[in-house]
């Protein structure tokens, strides 16, 4: 029972004086100002894209080195394709969700369901597009 009251005595003490929030600079620290923040934020971005060139640039002549010329002229072009694929996938899936969450505050359960259905319609129609030229041009480009 004590220790009952104990805890609900803890629950409903505000927070102390002592604490802050974590991105609140300490009381002997400046606030770091927005111009330096971002100049900051703008050298680590750099570094980063360096780092991820430098990265990029080793590993493509390794991969060129063990799959050849030819094989790596496939390995681009799927890589290409991928990256146009999941470009696509991305926008539908982001403008669907804007619109998902945009509608929400309306409370129309009515038109969220219209809106999902349109939006996994869309998918359908836009993947039996690409398989049925996917088909086309692929059999075209084989046996040409």
């Amino acid at each position: 029972m004590a220790n009952e009251q104990e805890s609900n005595i803890i629950k409903d003490q505000p927070p102390s004086q002592d604490s802050q929030p974590l991105d609140s600079p300490t009381p002997t620290e400046e606030p770091i100002s927005s111009n330096k923040r971002i100049a900051k934020n703008t050298i680590f971005l750099y570094f980063r894209m360096l780092i991820t060139m430098a990265i990029g640039l080793y590993t493509s002549r390794v991969v060129l080195n063990t799959l050849g010329v030819e094989s790596y002229g496939v390995y681009s072009v799927v890589g290409g394709v991928i990256a146009l694929f999941s470009f696509i996938n991305m926008t539908i899936s982001s403008s669907t969700q804007r619109f998902l969450n945009y509608y929400k505050k309306s409370n129309n359960d009515d038109l969220m369901i219209k809106i999902f259905s349109n939006s996994i319609n869309n998918h359908f129609v836009i993947a039996s597009i690409v398989v049925i030229l996917l088909e086309t041009f692929g059999l075209w480009f084989i046996y040409n």
